[in-house]
């Protein structure tokens, strides 16, 4: 008997977390539908209404209605084009709407719901990363207005016991930052952009230099796979661009939730 309740009691338990990162999942869904709108309003320089008014089609200017903006389904439902034009949207929104929910749904899960707080950041510097390489990935610039103030936060998150200790994420800051800055400077600006700089200022003191460590690893690694895959298939060449900033946000995201976990597999080689 003791056995049995044990067993229902581990079921119980797993059941919920499943329900808890689904739930968070669904969440993401929308923050990725949110940050789709909120990409094309900084581009075209709408920032007050960055965080308020209504959608519309990019093509026709209409304003769409609630059944056009559910996330994944709409897309699906109109085969992908406008309902008042019939123009083309782009798969983009439909997989950054995928991948945020599948994010926002790995960093609950995780996380856990115990310290709430540290769920919170987590999810919100996920956004943050994700807007970011969204960003990047259609005009091929990270923007000021995000990197910046996000790069402060997450300095001063490291008071509240949310990032690694002060002197660690400061130290991060300066390292991630003058690891892209150098590559610049070296490369003259050819193999990497000032958005890069302002991504490992990010990543560093968010991360610590530890993390940011991780995170470009398993960027650099992604990265490199996936150009080699695209000249293969002759899409790109050999001294071809790729925006590093989504492949920086999956290593990013990555170190934030398993940075320790990594770092300590890391040294059992050592």
């Amino acid at each position: 008997m003791g056995k049995s309740n044990s067993g229902f009691v581990v079921f119980g338990s797993k059941f919920m977390e499943l329900i808890f990162a689904f739930s968070f999942g669904m969440f993401g869904l929308a923050v990725g539908s949110f940050l789709n709108a909120a990409v094309y309003r900084l581009r075209i320089r709408e920032i007050k209404s960055l965080f308020f008014g209504r959608s519309f089609c990019p093509f026709c200017k209409k304003i769409l209605r609630i059944r056009d903006l559910i996330p994944l389904a709409s897309f699906l439902l109109l085969r992908g084009k406008c309902r008042f034009c019939s123009k083309k949207i782009s798969a983009h929104y439909f997989w950054v709407e995928f991948f945020t929910a599948l994010a926002f749904g790995g960093v609950a899960a995780f996380t856990g719901f115990e310290n709430l707080p540290l769920l919170t950041w987590n999810l919100f510097f996920t956004a943050v990363l994700i807007f970011l390489a969204n960003f990047d990935f259609q005009f091929g610039e990270i923007p000021d207005e995000v990197s910046l103030p996000a790069s402060s936060l997450a300095l001063a998150g490291s008071f509240l016991a949310f990032t690694p200790n002060f002197i660690v994420s400061l130290t991060g800051l300066l390292a991630g930052g003058g690891f892209f800055a150098a590559i610049v400077l070296i490369s003259n600006g050819r193999w990497m952009g000032g958005g890069d700089i302002r991504m490992g200022l990010l990543l560093g003191a968010l991360l610590g230099w530890q993390g940011f460590v991780i995170a470009v690893f398993i960027a650099s690694f992604l990265g490199s796979v996936v150009g080699i895959i695209q000249i293969i298939q002759k899409k790109k060449k050999l001294k071809s661009s790729l925006p590093f900033a989504p492949f920086l946000t999956i290593g990013g995201v990555a170190a934030l939730v398993f940075g320790g976990e990594i770092w300590n597999w890391y040294l059992s080689f050592l």
